[in-house]
C-alpha cells in the first residue's frame, strides 16, 4: 500500500539524506527561534505559550491536553459557562495529554516535542514527494527550500496600527492565517502540521494507488481520511472535493465512467461520512459546543488579499496552471487541479472558507516554482545577458529570494519584539502563575471561574476549569459575557443584589481577583458579603461565591 514511499525513499542519494539532515534541522530552528527566546528572556514571568498567530488557539489546545492528562477521555469547551456534558473526541490533544502525564512533560513542552517531532516527518514526507515529481535534485532541493520559507508580499501591507478588521480587510493572508503557509504552520502547532501531513499522503496514494488498487486496499486505506476528519474536519471538504474533481477529470479524460474508479470513490467518500456524522451529532446535541460552531465565523477576505499573500508563487502558478492542467504526468495535473479546488473553495458559501487554506501551500510551492521556471525562460529569449552575466543572476536570485521570504522574516522578527514586552497574554507574573496552579489543586474541575478576558483564556490551560469568557469563538455570546465583565460587573461597587444573582444565574462559582480584574474598575471583592476569600498571594486573590 505505500510501496510508492519506499521507492521514493530508496532513490535518495547519500547527498540528498544530508542535504535533508541539516536542511530540516534549521527549519526546525528558525520555526523555534521565537520559541527559544521567549524562555531564555522571560526572566521571572511564566511564558504562556500564546503566540501572535492565532494564539488564543494554543490555550484551547493546552486545556485539552490539560483535561487528558487528568483522565478525560473526552473533552469539554472550557471556554463557556454554560453546563455540559464531556463529548469532544480530539485524539492528538489526548494522546498528547496521556504522554505528558507519563513522561512527567509539561504540557507546554510535550506541545512543542509534538510540533517539532511531526515536523520533522512532514518536512521528509514532502521531499520524497518531490523526488517523484522532479528529476533533478537541485530542483528539489530548491522547491523544498521554498515551501518551507517562502510567503507573500503581506509585510507591503502592514499599516502602523493593527486591529483584527484592518487585517481580514488589507493584509495579506501570510501576516495573520498560520495555514496559509507552511513556515507559519511549522511554527505554530502539530494540529496543522499533520493534517497538511495527512492531506500529502492521502494525495499522493491517490496519484500513485488509486487506480491499481483493491476495494480491500482502498477501505484499509479509507482510515487516513477518517483520522484527518478527527483531527481537523474542515479539511474532509478539500479533501472530498479534490477527489470528486479528480474522478470527473478522469473519466473526461478516458471517454468512460470507470466503474472501479467511481466505487473507489464511493467507498472513501462515505467513510469520510463517520467525522462528519459525529461533529454533526456534536453540535447539535452539545448547546455549548453548538454555540462555539455557530460564532466559528471564518470567512474569507478579498481574493487580492490572498494574491498577495502568496505574492511571487501566485505569479509563478497563474504562469504554469494552463501548461499543467493539460499535462500528461498525473502529478502536476493533480497539483494543478488541487489548486484551482481548493481557490474555489476559499469562496464557496461556508462559514469556515478561510480554514480551507490548510494545505494550499504545497501545491503553490510545487506548481508556483514550475511556474518561474517557464518566466526565467522567457527571459533568457526576450533579454540573454539578463541570466547569462554573473551579475544579471546574482540581481534575480537576491530579487527571488527577497520576495519569496521577507514577510517569512518579517513575521518571525515581529513575533520576537511581541515577545521582548514580556507582557500578557504571552507572559504572566509567578504569582498569577501560581494561583492559576492553587485552582487546579484546589478547585473541583466542573467550577466556572469568572476572570477578565485575557486571564480567562489561560486559566483552562493551566487549571483544567471551564471560565465565563476566555475565548471569542468558543465563548458563548461572547459580546454580551464582555460587556457584563468590562462594562458592568467590575466597573463600580454598586448593585450588590443585582451581582449576586447574576453570578448564580451565570452558575459563575469563583472569582479570579488578579492586577488585571483591578484595573477593570472600583469594584471591591472583599467587602461583599457574597464572596469568600479563598486564596491571597502575592497580589492575587480568588474569591468563593457563597
Amino acid at each position: 500500500m505505500f510501496g510508492f514511499i519506499k521507492t521514493a525513499q530508496q532513490s535518495l542519494t547519500r547527498k540528498e539524506k544530508i542535504f535533508l539532515f541539516w536542511s530540516i534541522g534549521i527549519i526546525i530552528i528558525l520555526t523555534s527561534a521565537s520559541l527559544f527566546y521567549a524562555e531564555a528572556t522571560r526572566g521571572d514571568r511564566y511564558f504562556t505559550g500564546v503566540s501572535v498567530w492565532a494564539g488564543a488557539d494554543k490555550s484551547v489546545y493546552f486545556s485539552q491536553i490539560e483535561q487528558a492528562r487528568q483522565g478525560q477521555l473526552l473533552f469539554k469547551n472550557l471556554y463557556t459557562s454554560e453546563a455540559q456534558t464531556a463529548k469532544i473526541f480530539s485524539p492528538l490533544w489526548l494522546v498528547l495529554g496521556w504522554l505528558g502525564k507519563v513522561t512527567a512533560i509539561s504540557n507546554f513542552w510535550i506541545f512543542h516535542l509534538a510540533r517539532i517531532l511531526s515536523g520533522v516527518f512532514f518536512l521528509y514526507l514532502f521531499y520524497l514527494f518531490l523526488s517523484r515529481i522532479f528529476k533533478q535534485v537541485k530542483y528539489r532541493q530548491l522547491v523544498f527550500w521554498i515551501l518551507s520559507l517562502a510567503s507573500g508580499w503581506g509585510v507591503f501591507t502592514v499599516k502602523r496600527f493593527f486591529t483584527e478588521e484592518i487585517a481580514f480587510n488589507q493584509y495579506g493572508v501570510d501576516l495573520w492565517v498560520s495555514e496559509s503557509n507552511t513556515f507559519l504552520t511549522l511554527a505554530h502547532s502539530a494540529l496543522f502540521i499533520i493534517s497538511q501531513g495527512l492531506m500529502l499522503l492521502i494525495f499522493w496514494w491517490l496519484i500513485e494507488r488509486f487506480n491499481k488498487a483493491s476495494f480491500l486496499e482502498t477501505t484499509f486505506f479509507s482510515g487516513f481520511i477518517l483520522l484527518l476528519g478527527f483531527l481537523h474536519p474542515y479539511d474532509l471538504v478539500i479533501i472530498d472535493s479534490v477527489l470528486a474533481s479528480w474522478l470527473i477529470m478522469e473519466m473526461i479524460r478516458a471517454k468512460n465512467w470507470l466503474g472501479r474508479a467511481f466505487f473507489k470513490t464511493a467507498i472513501l467518500g462515505f467513510i469520510s461520512l463517520v467525522p462528519i456524522a459525529y461533529f454533526i451529532w456534536l453540535f447539535k446535541g452539545e448547546p455549548a459546543v453548538g454555540g462555539w460552531a455557530s460564532q466559528n465565523i471564518t470567512i474569507s477576505p478579498n481574493i487580492l488579499n490572498y494574491f498577495i499573500g502568496y505574492g511571487l508563487l501566485a505569479v509563478g502558478v497563474l504562469t504554469a496552471l494552463p501548461a499543467l492542467i493539460k499535462s500528461q504526468d498525473n502529478y502536476w495535473r493533480f497539483l494543478s487541479l488541487w489548486i484551482i479546488v481548493d481557490w474555489f473553495l476559499l469562496f464557496a458559501p461556508f462559514s469556515f472558507q478561510r480554514r480551507l487554506v490548510n494545505g494550499l501551500h504545497l501545491p503553490m510551492a510545487v506548481a508556483g516554482f514550475a511556474g518561474l521556471l517557464i518566466i526565467l525562460g522567457r527571459l533568457k529569449k526576450i533579454w540573454p545577458p539578463l541570466t547569462k552575466k554573473i551579475f544579471s543572476q546574482s540581481v534575480l536570485w537576491v530579487l527571488a529570494i527577497f520576495l519569496l521570504t521577507i514577510t517569512t522574516f518579517y513575521n518571525l522578527f515581529f513575533e520576537i519584539v511581541v515577545f521582548d514586552y514580556n507582557s500578557a497574554p504571552q507572559f504572566i507574573s509567578q504569582n498569577v502563575y501560581r494561583s492559576m496552579l492553587w485552582l487546579k489543586s484546589n478547585v473541583d474541575k466542573d467550577k466556572v471561574i469568572l476572570a477578565e478576558p485575557v486571564n480567562g483564556n489561560i486559566i483552562p490551560a493551566l487549571a483544567g476549569n471551564p471560565v465565563y469568557i476566555g475565548h471569542g469563538h468558543q465563548t458563548i455570546d461572547w459580546t454580551f459575557k464582555l460587556y457584563n465583565v468590562k462594562n458592568w460587573f467590575f466597573v463600580d461597587n454598586h448593585g450588590d443584589n443585582n451581582k449576586k444573582a447574576w453570578l448564580k444565574d451565570a452558575g459563575i462559582d469563583y472569582i479570579f481577583y488578579s492586577s488585571r480584574e483591578k484595573a477593570l474598575g472600583k469594584f471591591d471583592p472583599q467587602a461583599k458579603d457574597y464572596l469568600e476569600k479563598v486564596y491571597d498571594q502575592g497580589g492575587v486573590a480568588i474569591y468563593a461565591v457563597r
